[in-house]
């Protein structure tokens, strides 16, 4: 089962036990406590391309995710929104639990993509300290994405952040493949949340590929191809 491999990933990669189910209870969760949970407060938790970018975009994607689905169970949503705000207040074990329980617990609930984004952006943000959690950052990423839009709200924007796990992977052919995918996603579902941060972004991202491979010259084809709009610019 998909919910299960991805929990028992998590918890082994954060050096507990993955947790074992039983034939007919729960399945036991046990949240890992790491160092980078409670880093110093002057201590630089993250690159420009480990962290969700300042501006525009990194406060309508917290907007979003602190959202209620107005779709989902009473109970759901107030697990969700508890769980969101102990992530804000900074206490991340208690956090981690929570976030943990939800998706253990209710498996097919419409916030099991922001769960999964918040487990992605906590990865992505220990990752300048740790670089092995770039790996678990993009699995988690990739995860979210396995749900589609619109049911999905935070689709769009794990594909901008996915991308930029991948440019920090130096894997900008997959970079430039999620950055499409952004125009996609915005252009299918035109309803999306942030659209046109989520566009400046992938527009900004797909150049910064190509510089990556030294070929900035490309970006202009590209960007026509997929926005046609936006490449005119360039």
């Amino acid at each position: 089962m998909r919910v299960a491999a991805l929990l028992a990933l998590l918890v082994s990669a954060c050096g507990a036990a993955p947790p074992q189910k039983a034939a007919s209870e729960p399945v036991p969760v046990e949240v890992p406590q790491t160092e980078e949970d409670d880093p110093p407060a002057d201590e630089a938790l993250a690159s420009e391309d480990s962290a969700p970018r300042k501006g525009t975009l990194e406060t309508c994607a917290q907007e979003l995710r602190a959202e209620a689905d107005t779709g989902a169970p009473a109970a759901e949503t107030d697990a969700y929104l508890q769980a969101y705000a102990i992530e804000q207040r900074g206490d991340l074990p208690a956090a981690r639990k929570a976030y943990f329980d939800i998706v253990a617990n209710t498996p097919r609930s419409p916030y099991v993509p922001a769960v999964y984004l918040a487990f992605a952006e906590l990865f992505a943000r220990e990752s300048a300290s740790d670089p092995s959690k770039w790996d678990l950052a993009r699995q988690a990423y990739r995860e979210v994405l396995k749900y589609p839009p619109p049911q999905n709200r935070v689709y769009a924007y794990a594909l901008v952040r996915s991308a930029e796990v991948d440019r920090a992977k130096d894997d900008s052919a997959q970079a430039l493949a999620s950055y499409k995918r952004v125009f996609e996603a915005i252009t299918q579902h035109p309803e999306t949340r942030c659209a046109a941060e989520l566009g400046e972004a992938a527009e900004l991202g797909m150049i910064q590929s190509y510089a990556d491979v030294g070929a900035p010259n490309k970006a202009g084809t590209f960007l026509r191809h997929v926005s046609p709009t936006r490449g005119e610019r360039l």
